[in-house]
Order: C-alpha cells, then sequence, then structure tokens
C-alpha cells in the first residue's frame, strides 16, 4: 500500500492538543485499508517539559498507525536529519497540519521537492478570518512573507470549509487542482445510556475543550451565573492561558447559590464517551471552530449542544440537537440554559432521540471518507510533476 507521512508535532498519548490529533485520528482509523499511515511527532505534550515514556526515533505501532517520537529540535530546520527520515520511509505523500510554525515544514517542503514527493497541508482553521483576528500581528505578516517567497508554491492544500478555502487561496495562491475543500470525517456513533435520567430544575451542563480566549470558556461562565434555575456546570480541558483562566476564576467566584461550576481538568481519552454521556448538554460559545470534534463527539453520544452561530459548520443542529445563538446576545445562552434546566425527564429524552437521529442523518450524507481517498491518490499520482 501507498505510503502517508504525517508530522503533526502532537499525538497520542498528548492530552493537551484536541482538534488536529482527532482529525488524524479519525481518517487514519476510516483509510487505512487504503494506505499505510506513518506519524511523526514530539517526545512530550503540548505545553508539557516531561518526555512520554517512550523511545526516541523508533517506529511504534499505536491503533492502525505507526508513530516516531522525536526530542524537540531533533529534526527541525535540518535538512539532512530530515533528508535521511524521507529517504529511510520513502514516503508517498507528506501530510502536515498546520501551516503558522516552520519548524520541519520548510525543509521537509525542499527535500520533497527534490525527491518528488508531493506535499499536503491542512491548516486546520489556522488560515479562517476569525482566527487570524488573534494575533493578527504575528500571523499575517508570516502569511505575507510565505506568500511573497512562494516556498509552498506547489503544495497541496485542504481545507474544511469555505471560509478556510478563501483564506487558503489568499495567502498561498495553489493552482485550482491543488486546493481540495472536504469535510472532517467524523466519529462514530455511540451507544446511548438507557437509563439516563434528568432531574427536572436542574441541568448537568459541561465545557470541553482548550481553555483558552477562542473557546469562550468566559461567556459560558458570565451566562451560567445569570441562569434563574439550578445548573451543576463542568469544564474539563486543558489551561493553555494562564491569564485567562485567571479572568475565568474570578468569574466562577460570582457563581450564584443556585450555580456549582467545577474544575475538572483533562478527560482521559478512554474516559470520553461516559464522561459526555454523564452529563445533560454542552455549552460550547466559541469563537471559530474548523470543524470542532468536541461538538461531534457530543452529538454522538447523543448529547445536545448549546452552541454559537457562524462560527462552526453545524449551524444546522438549531432545534434539532440543541440550539444555535448569536454570540453577541448572552440573554439567548441564558435562556436556554434555563429552558434545559426547567424540562422534565419526558421531554429531555424526546430531545436526546432528536439529537441521535440529526447526527446519524448527518453522517450518513458524510462522503467525506471517500473524499480524502480520492484526494489521496489524485496527489499521489501525480507526484511525478511535483517539484517540476
Amino acid at each position: 500500500m501507498k505510503k502517508i507521512l504525517i508530522f503533526n508535532g502532537y499525538y497520542y498519548p498528548s492530552k493537551n492538543c484536541g482538534g488536529p490529533i482527532t482529525s488524524i485520528e479519525n481518517i487514519v482509523n476510516a483509510c487505512s485499508n487504503e494506505f499505510d499511515f506513518y506519524i511523526i511527532c514530539y517526545n512530550h505534550d503540548f505545553n508539557v517539559k516531561e518526555p512520554f515514556n517512550v523511545i526516541t526515533n523508533k517506529w511504534y505501532k499505536l491503533d492502525k498507525a505507526k508513530v516516531m517520537y522525536v526530542k524537540p529540535n531533533q529534526i527541525d530546520f535540518s535538512l539532512n536529519k530530515n533528508k535521511l527520515i524521507l529517504d529511510e520511509l520513502k514516503p508517498d505523500l507528506i501530510w502536515f497540519s498546520g501551516v503558522l510554525t516552520p519548524n520541519n515544514k520548510i525543509v521537509t517542503v525542499l527535500n520533497a521537492r527534490k525527491l518528488n514527493i508531493p506535499v499536503l497541508f491542512s491548516p486546520r482553521g489556522e488560515v479562517s478570518a476569525d482566527r487570524l483576528k488573534l494575533k493578527a500581528y504575528k500571523k499575517i505578516p508570516y502569511l505575507n512573507i510565505l506568500k511573497s517567497l512562494n516556498i509552498y508554491s506547489d503544495c497541496y492544500f485542504h481545507g474544511t470549509s469555505e471560509d478556510e478555502i478563501v483564506g487558503i487561496k489568499k495567502y498561498f495562491c495553489p493552482d485550482e487542482n491543488h486546493c481540495f475543500q472536504i469535510p472532517n470525517i467524523s466519529m462514530l456513533q455511540q451507544h446511548k445510556i438507557i437509563n439516563h435520567t434528568k432531574t427536572e430544575g436542574v441541568v448537568k451542563v459541561f465545557f470541553f475543550s482548550r481553555i483558552h480566549e477562542v473557546k469562550n470558556l468566559l461567556f459560558a461562565i458570565n451566562c451560567v451565573n445569570k441562569c434563574k434555575y439550578n445548573i451543576e456546570f463542568d469544564i474539563y480541558g486543558p489551561i493553555e492561558d494562564e491569564n485567562y483562566w485567571k479572568q475565568c476564576l474570578d468569574a466562577i467566584e460570582l457563581a450564584p447559590k443556585n450555580v456549582s461550576i467545577r474544575y475538572c481538568g483533562i478527560i482521559e481519552r478512554n474516559n470520553i464517551n461516559v464522561t459526555i454521556q454523564s452529563h445533560d448538554l454542552m455549552l460550547f460559545p466559541t469563537f471559530n471552530e474548523n470543524y470542532g470534534h468536541v461538538i461531534a463527539e457530543c452529538l454522538a453520544n447523543s448529547r445536545p449542544i448549546i452552541l454559537s452561530k457562524g462560527t462552526t459548520p453545524w449551524d444546522d443542529l438549531n432545534n434539532k440537537a440543541g440550539f444555535v445563538e448569536d454570540i453577541g446576545c448572552e440573554e439567548s445562552f441564558v435562556d436556554r440554559l434555563d429552558y434545559f434546566a426547567k424540562i422534565n425527564n419526558k421531554d429531555y429524552l424526546d430531545i436526546i432521540e432528536n439529537t441521535n437521529k440529526y447526527f446519524l442523518e448527518k453522517t450518513k450524507r458524510d462522503s467525506s471518507i471517500s473524499k480524502h481517498i480520492e484526494m489521496f491518490n489524485f496527489i499521489i499520482s501525480n507526484a511525478e510533476s511535483y517539484g517540476n
């Protein structure tokens, strides 16, 4: 089978990185009958110095992929060390998640060009307009430099949404047949907990994401604090921005007596489904999601969501699997939370059933698996023209 080499920065057992890792895992699981996947990543977690208990520079079998862990800077910016890996593995395609860090991307592209190995980039939302607003003073000049130097001129690009494709075309100007718009592959529907009971007058809500301003946890806390009914709000995810978390803690201190807010840390990978199913509802007023794997994981476990409008590809879940509200209207989020709190178990189970139906229908229409396979095969079949 053809080999696909993935450079991703971080991979399992990482706990501090969410969407990109899940994207890759879902693709590997769905397409492993067609391709052999090899993943190279750092030997530690994001924002953690302590290394994993692994031997570096050795291929490990991890589920349906082979994974190699390397020390920080071991292969970054080194043409020779990078070329040794490519010469040994001889991949048919090289695939990167993200475009905003140069680390081993530029040296890989230079080596791959000489070896006629095509390179594919999936920006994972990094060039979407909403995401670029955060620290634009750093990101946009860097992207303009890449554009002016034509470093990635013959590379391929994959976006999952229209706004991401707009960003790709703006900053990288790829040929039409070098740019693909394909949605992420969703996770599979999980089994529902049959005996889950929702208490009338109370709602168990959770937030599950990186604690960073783009995920808008502070807004979620402020909404919960204004509810009239009893709210139990659990927060899960790695603390990525300490200053932002301090603001969240200050808001938590203001919680009224009817509101209980807990920080529950990071969910272990094998406990995600059980944790989601132990709650009634997800609250996720994010500013921007390229796809939103936490949304898919919630829906796959038949749990409804209160979501921010126009910030994810999931706007069509409104009134089917929860509600989608304007992020500029805090009152709407508060009203929806109170609605979920006051309903009885019978009405809640109807919502669970509708959520289940919505996700099954959504994934049934999903042709992203076959489109990913087609994309990989197209790029590989045109490898001879790469770099020429």
